[in-house]
């Protein structure tokens, strides 16, 4: 019989524009346009749009960068806003929407450039092997996977400043339980634990590895944890990635006290 189901809606792409421009390849008036664009996403945009923020982009981060002495690494429009990187004659942005916290935006773009530069090389000779054509298809898979890579991460961590932190009801456990259960929907994410002034909210882990954390983290709250903050990295601010290594026996120990979770969390067969 057919599903009563309604299907789910594919999330919106977080991920607007793209484009990689070469701007040793346009420097006189009369250059086209045209002759810099080694890459835009969608194709799809009209020729146009892409000529005009192709152009204009380069200039108003140069133009930023002589009155701020330093480059800019955000750039924001009404509708959209675009991380910055320049790289030799190379100039990238990524235009995300506004709702994405900066810091998800910057990742993104550092996450696409160590994933071309993996697999493809430096971008200097990278496009040098191309040679002159068409612009080169060879960012989307790479576009495809930071987009997926981030589909849960940048607001799971921003319902923690609202949370009453005073007082320890079950709607405060209940609440953190609820974002350690959504971080398990990431790829890679196997278990969390969430602490506030060194007392345990909630954990996913195994009783040894929560107290391990607990003691690095004693630790860390004793050092200064600015190297540690999510400034530039997906998450908010009220959190903060703290570095624990594992042996080989604490990492299959949780495997399996997390696979005995989510078999209670299953619902039986119909």
């Amino acid at each position: 019989p057919p599903s009563t189901f309604t299907s789910i809606p594919p999330p919106v792409p977080r991920c607007r524009y793209f484009f990689v421009y070469d701007t040793s390849q346009v420097t006189r008036e009369d250059d086209s346009t045209d002759k810099g664009i080694r890459y835009f996403y969608p194709p799809e945009t009209d020729e146009d749009e892409q000529r005009l923020l192709c152009s204009q982009f380069p200039g108003v981060a140069r133009c930023v960068a002589e009155i701020t002495c330093r480059p800019p690494f955000m750039l924001r429009l009404r509708h959209v806003k675009f991380a910055l990187r320049t790289q030799g004659p190379f100039f990238l942005a990524l235009g995300c929407i506004t709702s994405l916290p900066d810091g998800c935006c910057r990742h993104m773009l550092d996450r696409l450039l160590v994933l071309f530069t993996c697999y493809r090389g430096p971008l200097m000779l990278a496009y040098q092997q191309q040679g002159s054509g068409p612009p080169w298809p060879i960012w989307e898979p790479f576009l495809d996977h930071v987009q997926r890579a981030v589909r849960y991460l940048p607001g799971l961590f921003s319902t923690v400043r609202y949370l009453n932190k005073r007082e320890v009801d079950p709607l405060l456990l209940l609440k953190a339980a609820l974002i350690l259960q959504s971080c398990q929907r990431c790829p890679h994410v196997l278990a969390g634990c969430i602490l506030h002034n060194l007392t345990v909210v909630s954990s996913q882990l195994t009783p040894q590895v929560t107290a391990h954390l607990l003691a690095a983290r004693n630790v860390l709250s004793q050092q200064d944890l600015s190297q540690y903050s999510s400034g530039d990295t997906a998450f908010d601010r009220e959190a903060s990635v703290i570095p624990v290594y594992l042996s080989d026996e604490e990492f299959s120990s949780l495997h399996c006290h997390s696979a005995r979770r989510l078999n209670r969390c299953r619902p039986p067969p119909s």
